[in-house]
């Protein structure tokens, strides 16, 4: 039996009365979520600022420290030497991208998380009812998927009105 990566169980065994068992970091909770999110505060609007001006600064003085100490302090430079600093400060910088990249992305989101209003329900019925002829597309992720899973989503799609049978476009 591999650790963390157990397979659930479909009654016998251990389980009692065929509970499944549920994988090392999965997530616990069997609350819904919300249909609507929280809306910011203006407080976490400006952490994200922070966070993101911390970010910039703090590789700021990181580089300067490093083209210091590894080039302007050191008497004896090799190419080899040359080549491989110059790589691990791009890697690093690389690295320092991305987080602000994140960074940048979660600012945004939560500005359209402060502006957004949910849409009616009549007004959307309306709409699909009378202005729109094309077909709705509604995911199904079936790639490895249990049987259960699969049939659930398909009653969802079905729920929400959905009348005509895709076809299927992957495996």
């Amino acid at each position: 039996m591999q650790r963390g990566f157990e397979v659930a169980k479909q009654g016998g065994g251990g389980n009692k009365g065929g509970d499944r068992k549920h994988q090392w970091g999965a997530e616990t909770s069997t609350q819904p979520l919300a249909i609507m999110h929280d809306k910011p505060s203006p407080t976490r609007v400006v952490l994200g600022y922070v966070a993101i001006a911390c970010t910039v600064i703090s590789w700021l003085i990181y580089m300067i420290t490093m083209i210091l100490s590894l080039f302007v302090n050191n008497p004896s430079l090799t190419l080899r030497f040359v080549v491989e600093s110059v790589l691990y400060m791009t890697i690093v910088t690389t690295l320092i991208f991305s987080a602000l990249v994140y960074l940048a992305t979660r600012q945004g989101a939560l500005y359209r998380f402060i502006r957004h209003e949910r849409v009616p329900r009549a007004m959307l019925d309306n709409h699909f009812a009378h202005n729109y002829g094309k077909g709705i597309t509604v995911l199904i992720p079936s790639y490895v998927e249990q049987p259960k899973v699969v049939e659930k989503n398909n009653l969802v799609g079905g729920i929400a009105g959905i009348s005509r049978p895709c076809r299927r476009t992957a495996d």
